[in-house]
């Protein structure tokens, strides 16, 4: 995700990464499942946002390129990520997840 940054799409660039991301926590959320039991909870989590972290909380001061930037970050986290997240938990393996919002889930 972060190597997205620097690329001149970075939009596009998270688009492309988002089904192998996909695959990758649908297959840990089922390993996990099938290693813990039914009875176990499982918590999910969104990736931390660190080029909105950077602009929020900046060591170095944010420029008009680095604001543009971390509003990009959302937009990629809100229409790409964090559904994909959501799409590849919502199985008896894992049955929430948690948005930047701060809604938890309750699990099955």
């Amino acid at each position: 995700m972060t190597a997205c940054a620097v690329r001149s799409d970075p939009v596009a660039c998270v688009a492309n990464a988002v089904s192998l991301i996909s695959e990758n926590v649908t297959a840990l959320a089922t390993g996990l499942r099938a290693a813990a039991g039914p009875r176990v909870p499982i918590l999910g989590l969104t990736y931390p946002d660190v080029l909105l972290g950077a602009y929020v909380y900046p060591s170095i001061p944010p420029t008009a390129a680095r604001i543009a930037l971390a509003k990009t970050s959302v937009v990629a986290f809100e229409s790409l990520l964090n559904p994909a997240l959501a799409t590849a938990t919502d199985t008896p393996a894992v049955s929430w997840w948690m948005l930047r919002r701060r809604r938890v889930p309750t699990a099955r």
